[in-house]
């Protein structure tokens, strides 16, 4: 009967570290991501008045949720920004459903922030659908402590000190006034500070990872669920397009 108990105590214990270790794990990733989130809103502090900056904000329309790490309104465009406070090497590129972290000696997977940064951009367009002259740019954004080895396509991936110089680099004016208003009016319309509709985020992303990638396995586009078509591409370097093209970019290539 003694070992009985004392084995049932052990076990309690044993699940109980598992489970602590597994919440702090997750508390220390929400951490990290937060001051991730700060470094770069202190970045875009930097830019003049004509940019209004939200961060960490939750957006919901109908059944499209999604949580936007930092995103910008200004009259050369929106700017919607994922950031990544990863250090290490980072290996990846546009159309991999996975990127790596190598960091003592140990790698590290995680979702493509190019594809989760489409979801994103998905919902806001829903959102701001009717306005003109709408121009989303997607940049994802890592610490300056990563080093990238990033092969991408048209897709912007920088370190966070290159964020406040590539987002000057779109001057020409696109939104007026009336325009700028009618997005940031959009958007605190459909703001959602719920609790359930953010558990509901995370796991509408997770759906839409997995969605992904049966897209993929389906001959479908990860980001827009259109067509992959093959085309012989140039010097003879083969590739699956999406018939989106060119609202959509992706491309599969053939190894």
């Amino acid at each position: 009967m003694t070992k009985i108990i004392i084995s049932t105590i052990v076990a309690i214990v044993v699940i109980t570290i598992l489970v602590t270790n597994r919440i702090s794990s997750k508390l220390k990733a929400q951490v990290k991501g937060t001051f991730g989130e700060k470094r770069v809103m202190n970045n875009v502090s930097n830019l003049s008045s004509e940019y209004i900056s939200f961060s960490n904000i939750v957006l919901k329309n109908n059944n499209h949720i999604s949580q936007i790490d930092n995103l910008i309104v200004s009259p050369y465009g929106i700017f919607v920004i994922e950031v990544k406070n990863y250090k290490g090497k980072i290996y990846g590129s546009s159309n991999s459903q996975e990127w790596s972290q190598f960091i003592n000696h140990k790698e590290y997977k995680f979702y493509n922030p190019i594809l989760q940064n489409a979801g994103h951009i998905k919902t806001l367009q829903y959102i701001l659908y009717g306005i003109s002259n709408l121009h989303i740019t997607p940049i994802v954004v890592f610490e300056n402590k990563a080093a990238l080895k990033i092969s991408t396509n048209d897709d912007i991936v920088i370190y966070r000190n290159q964020l406040v110089n590539t987002i000057k680099q779109f001057n020409i004016p696109l939104l007026d006034a009336q325009q700028i208003q009618q997005v940031i009016t959009r958007i605190e319309q459909h703001r959602t500070y719920n609790i359930n509709d953010i558990n509901q985020q995370k796991q509408y992303a997770q759906q839409a990872r997995e969605r992904s990638v049966n897209n993929l396995n389906n001959n479908l586009c990860p980001r827009c669920g259109g067509e992959l078509v093959f085309h012989s591409g140039k010097f003879n370097k083969p590739f699956y397009g999406c018939t989106n093209y060119p609202n959509c970019t992706y491309i599969k290539k053939i190894e």
